[in-house]
């Protein structure tokens, strides 16, 4: 129904973006690339779009390429916090931790610090991670036990 109705009417950004996120959940990257161009040329300020055409790309293993897209969803919506998050992860990806975590609120800071910390501990940097989860604990108001379980995993994991 997707393909049809952009068949029928090419200026429909919505179906684009429906058949990108069909291609990528296929592995269809060829269709996804066809699907995100089209959906962004229609709708170049659609910010769930750039993010996600970066989601599109993080899942194909390259977070490098995937930043621009999620800098490209903040541009056209600083506060969608799914693109915030997204473009801290794949920053984290890249092992660029430091600015993983540049401008994180207060509020935000101990569940960002968890999160850049598994993708540290994923990429190898344990020395890394056990720090950062260390921090997420501080920084947290109150007993944050998933960062507490996420570290001693990552120390049973380390022997």
């Amino acid at each position: 129904p997707l393909r049809r109705s952009t068949d029928l009417d090419p200026a429909l950004w919505r179906s684009w973006n429906g058949l990108g996120i069909i291609a990528d959940a296929r592995g269809d990257w060829a269709a996804a690339d066809v699907a995100w161009d089209a959906a962004l040329a229609l709708a170049p300020n659609q910010a769930n779009l750039h993010n996600n055409k970066g989601l599109s790309l993080m899942q194909r293993g390259q977070p490098a390429d995937a930043v621009p897209a999620f800098e490209a969803a903040l541009r056209a919506d600083s506060t969608l916090a799914t693109a915030i998050n997204n473009r801290r992860i794949a920053l984290a990806m890249t092992g660029q931790y430091d600015a993983a975590l540049s401008g994180v609120s207060e509020r935000d800071l101990p569940a960002a610090l968890n999160n850049v910390a598994v993708v540290a501990g994923r990429r190898g940097d344990r020395a890394v991670a056990d720090r950062l989860f260390a921090a997420a604990i501080t920084a947290s108001p109150r007993y944050y036990e998933l960062a507490v379980r996420n570290r001693e995993t990552l120390g049973s994991t380390a022997r």
